[in-house]
């Protein structure tokens, strides 16, 4: 979380109240709260829950949503993390910029389906091409929507399930 925090700032900066940021998670607390309210100068700030979220709830707060952040630590937990969030906003047609850490650098492509963002100047940069290019934006935006298509639905997953099984079963 904190590698996004100065590219924030230099965004809300630059382009004010014309830009929103919504903390989508159960994350709203006050630490989190503290993290972020110097924004609030700045932008909007959307705390989000004070729970954790369903995909049904995390899908419904992030709807309108023009750019998704997914920034991840890199520790040993955070490598072990699914990519099930930036799935959901790939699978919205939300473009993407993520760390690259566990899945997430996997699932995404990057300068394809979406960007992975190494540092505080990648951050910044990767946000501001996105806000600036509305039609970059809906590119990456379909081609992410395309790749949960192809390899994140749960169709697609279940038939990999369903065809490990089946060859555990043979042997």
């Amino acid at each position: 979380m904190l590698e996004v925090l100065k590219p924030l700032k230099r965004i809300a900066k630059e382009y004010g109240k014309r830009v929103r940021f919504k903390i989508a998670s159960y994350l709203g607390d006050k630490r989190i709260k503290a993290l972020f309210s110097p924004l609030e100068r700045f932008m909007e700030v959307d705390y989000g829950s004070e729970k954790w979220l369903t995909r049904k709830e995390f899908a419904k707060l992030i709807y309108d949503s023009e750019i998704m952040v997914a920034p991840l630590r890199h520790t040993q937990w955070y490598e072990g993390k699914s990519a099930l969030r930036v799935g959901i906003g790939m699978g919205m047609g939300i473009p993407v910029i993520a760390s690259p850490v566990g899945e997430q650098k996997y699932v995404i492509k990057h300068g394809v389906n979406g960007f992975l963002a190494r540092n505080e100047d990648e951050w910044y940069n990767y946000l501001k091409i996105l806000i600036e290019d509305e039609e970059l934006r809906k590119e990456i935006g379909l081609r992410g929507r395309k790749t949960a298509e192809k390899e994140l639905s749960m169709e697609v997953n279940g038939r990999k399930l369903y065809n490990v099984i089946n060859s555990l079963m043979e042997d």
